[in-house]
């Protein structure tokens, strides 16, 4: 299989198709530095497959799971929990697991927001990033507060003035796991409400040892409306955005910090699905073909480290 290159908007992208009659689902993770696992699906003489397929840069492809469906858990030290064909199995190394033990994985967030809510209250999200905690608790009307901590000891607590439980708030670990970003996902309205009031989405860094770094990503029209997504890359942050329900609007597509924001690639990205290498020199993602919106999504690539 080869790996067809594209140069648009100043990212130089490679589109993956997937061999077999292989199309993605919406759950796609860096195992390493040069290989992507990718939950997939297909149309069998029996009905749907579905499979976990480890792909390279290079466009080579291997089903490494054959699943009965798409529920499953990436676990702390990075590997998988899956439904397979015989059962529950943990990856890569193909132990025998339990249903029990697939279900405390994907409530294994909810159980640890039970744990802490002694120390700091309830979290409207939190992540984990090895021994590494990161959350946000809501404080009425004095606003939030960003939390970094361990299962023993508090890192770090820091009141910000805008009222963050009031919106859904992401909170995901950096690409080498030594901190998190933090932000809000604002709904159209609500930024039309704030624009007067802020200068733009608020991202935060956090990491130990010093105070959290603030990005305000400024307004405009690019991120007047749309789902959108923030990554760290070594050159500062990108943006994935996708505005439209049929049509991809034409401000969908990649943003960089480092290029001013302007679009470094026009496309109908899934946004949720990007997501940074280890090294954070390799960013990947899901998207769909710009004029056919209501296709299959494909997998792509790009090399965020030029910038």
């Amino acid at each position: 299989m080869t790996a067809k290159a594209q140069q648009a908007h100043g990212l130089a992208a490679q589109v993956l198709p997937l061999a077999d009659g292989w199309a993605p689902t919406e759950d796609l993770y860096w195992l390493g530095d040069d290989q992507i696992g990718l939950v997939a699906a297909r149309r069998g003489a029996e009905g749907p497959d579905r499979g976990f397929l480890r792909i390279t840069p290079d466009g080579a492809q291997e089903v490494a799971l054959s699943l009965m469906d798409e529920s499953h858990c990436r676990r702390p030290d990075g590997s998988f929990l899956f439904r397979g064909q015989d059962g529950v199995t943990a990856w890569p190394s193909g132990a025998v697991a339990t249903q029990d033990e697939l279900s405390a994985c994907l409530g294994a967030f909810s159980a640890a927001n039970d744990r802490f809510e002694p120390r700091f209250g309830r979290q409207e999200a939190l992540a984990r990033a090895g021994d590494l905690w990161a959350g946000v608790a809501g404080r009425g009307a004095d606003g939030a507060e960003l939390l970094l901590y361990t299962e023993t000891e508090t890192l770090g607590r820091w009141p910000v003035a805008l009222p963050l439980w009031q919106d859904t708030v992401i909170v995901d670990p950096l690409p080498d796991a030594a901190g998190f970003l933090i932000y809000p996902s604002f709904r159209a309205a609500r930024r039309a409400e704030l624009r007067d009031s802020t200068p733009g989405i608020p991202v935060w860094r956090l990491q130990p040892g010093t105070d959290p770094q603030l990005v305000t990503v400024p307004w405009a029209a690019w991120n007047d409306e749309g789902l959108y997504r923030f990554v760290q890359t070594d050159a500062g942050l990108m943006a994935a955005l996708v505005t439209g329900y049929r049509a991809a609007g034409t401000d969908s597509g990649l943003y960089h910090q480092a290029a001013g924001w302007a679009q470094i690639r026009r496309s109908d990205i899934l946004p949720e699905t990007l997501t940074l290498s280890p090294d954070g020199c390799r960013a990947a993602w899901l998207e769909r073909d710009i004029d056919q919106t209501q296709g299959l999504p494909r997998l792509a690539i790009g090399d965020v480290c030029a910038f």
